[in-house]
């Protein structure tokens, strides 16, 4: 193994090489942070432009842009509250707090360290395990996807102010959305109205664009010129105040790929999914859970480690078993057809010199988008003091453009600006918009795998039950939808305590 990763870094160490992965990392970096430039759109625009270059080159650019653009889009997730990907989103709820509080650099310098932990583990494990972790993703069938699903439902119990039961509400309008268009089944159409521009249901990236960075616009527009300045942000890098503190990061960093590991390697998890149980896991590990939404370090650290942990995790169903592990390694798949490569167990007989050489340029790309982000901060933090009124100009006329590009039509806009509308209404009553992402991303996982057990069992229910690994993550539902509610059950019962002793 050490032989062999010893010749890819031998092969991409050279001027050629290392220029192709500096260029993809730094596109990655400025597509990811562009709302509307999801990673795999990315990918997908970029694999026609590298039929001219050699196999080792094509994947190493686009391995370089997979990296960068899991980065790029916490940047304006954070400083903005756009996420350039669905991934990012989760950001969102601690990052731009962060920057409302003058913090910007703080956050940026801490997302970019643990992008770098989360994505060197990914790394790592993928070098170490691609081949048992692959075949174990075999393991997953319909009823232990569906349970994914709903352990993933149950995570706004952890993401939500105001209990489990507003979460679930919000995450069911999701569900509600998500049923728009053809059945994925028997291809009936539904709630499409008669327009075949809804066929393919609603836009995704559209929707997202308008329930986080509209509706913040409209709130902001609302707020007139009141605390609408932000004019006391660091646009210096600034790292954890002290040692307890930094070793406070790592362990969540490391929790944090750990958990974007477990679901990137079982194929339909993604990046999205991992961040948001990362996010969940880390409020329960929290010793101050009340400050997650308030601009927790922890509730961004966590998820992005998760994030940048699941570009090496994917391709381990990828590599070892030709199966991809996200949209994203989904679009590689076109990389190694273009290059006459195909993925799966024989990849490593007949092409390993190119796997090989994937492993080191992952392993270059990680620390190229860390030498990146690290001198772009202090130019990135500065964007957070344009005057309010032109940054929300800018910001509608990227939500525009951002979301035409995603669709090429004017249903995509039309999308865009009727969830900014709804997003602001919910958040002007106090409700969250993170969950109804969230049962926008879990909605297609946890009808198609529900629809596939029941023609498997004959519409035997119990089929869902039987599994030990889908007991298990219902289990593990149950507990997180619980946790808040002993949580402060507890805090009740100890507050009591404080009053009535005080009374004695």
């Amino acid at each position: 193994m050490l032989d062999g990763l010893a010749s890819g870094f031998h092969q991409i160490f050279t001027l050629h090489y290392l220029w192709i992965v500096l260029i993809g990392s730094a596109v990655g970096i400025a597509a990811g942070a562009t709302p509307g430039m999801s990673t795999a759109g990315t990918l997908a625009i970029l694999i026609p432009f590298t039929f001219t270059m050699d196999a080792v080159g094509s994947l190493a650019l686009l391995a370089s842009v997979y990296t960068g653009a899991q980065y790029g889009g916490s940047i304006s997730a954070t400083l903005l509250n756009t996420p350039g990907a669905p991934e990012s989103a989760v950001i969102t709820f601690d990052g731009y707090p962060l920057t409302q509080q003058g913090k910007a650099g703080k956050a940026l310098t801490a997302l970019i360290l643990a992008g770098l932990v989360g994505g060197l583990v990914g790394t790592i494990v993928l070098v170490l395990a691609v081949v048992p972790l692959a075949k174990e993703a075999l393991r997953f069938g319909p009823a232990e996807m569906f349970a994914l699903a709903i352990f993933g439902i149950t995570v706004v119990g952890g993401l939500v102010q105001g209990g489990i039961w507003r979460g679930l509400a919000a995450a069911s309008l999701g569900l509600l959305v998500m049923m728009v268009g053809q059945d994925p089944v028997t291809g009936t159409n539904r709630f499409t109205l008669g327009s075949t521009a809804l066929l393919g249901g609603i836009p995704f990236i559209p929707a997202l664009i308008g329930l986080f960075a509209l509706s913040e616009v409209f709130l902001l527009a609302g707020k007139g010129d009141k605390h609408v300045e932000l004019r006391n942000v660091t646009t210096k890098h600034e790292w954890a105040g002290s040692w307890s503190e930094f070793r406070t990061w790592i362990r969540f960093m490391l929790v944090g790929a750990a958990v974007g590991i477990f679901v990137a390697v079982h194929p339909g998890g993604g990046a999205t999914i991992a961040s948001l149980i990362a996010y969940s896991v880390a409020r329960q590990m929290s010793k101050n859970p009340g400050l997650f939404g308030k601009g927790a370090i922890e509730g961004i650290i966590t998820p992005e480690a998760a994030d940048k942990a699941t570009v090496g995790a994917a391709m381990i169903p990828l590599l070892g078993l030709g199966i991809p592990g996200s949209a994203s390694s989904a679009v590689l798949i076109g990389a190694f057809t273009l290059h006459g490569i195909e993925p799966g167990p024989m990849i490593f007989k007949n092409h390993v010199d190119i796997v090989w050489a994937l492993f080191a340029a992952l392993f270059v790309a990680n620390f190229m988008v860390f030498a990146l982000g690290f001198v772009g901060v202090p130019l990135f933090a500065r964007v957070t003091l344009i005057p309010r009124k032109f940054l929300m100009a800018a910001i509608v006329a990227l939500c525009f453009v951002g979301a035409y590009a995603n669709g090429s039509n004017m249903l995509a806009v039309w999308t865009a600006l009727a969830f900014g509308i709804i997003g602001f209404l919910l958040r002007r009553a106090g409700v969250s918009v993170a969950p109804i992402v969230l049962g926008l991303v879990l909605g297609p996982l946890l009808e198609t795998n529900l629809r596939q057990a029941m023609i498997i069992s004959n519409g035997n229910w119990l089929y869902l039950l039987q599994s030990p690994i889908a007991l298990f993550l219902y289990a593990l539902g149950l507990a997180s939808a619980l946790w808040p509610v002993v949580s402060g059950y507890r805090k009740k019962r100890m507050l009591a305590a404080v009053v009535a002793g005080e009374l004695e």
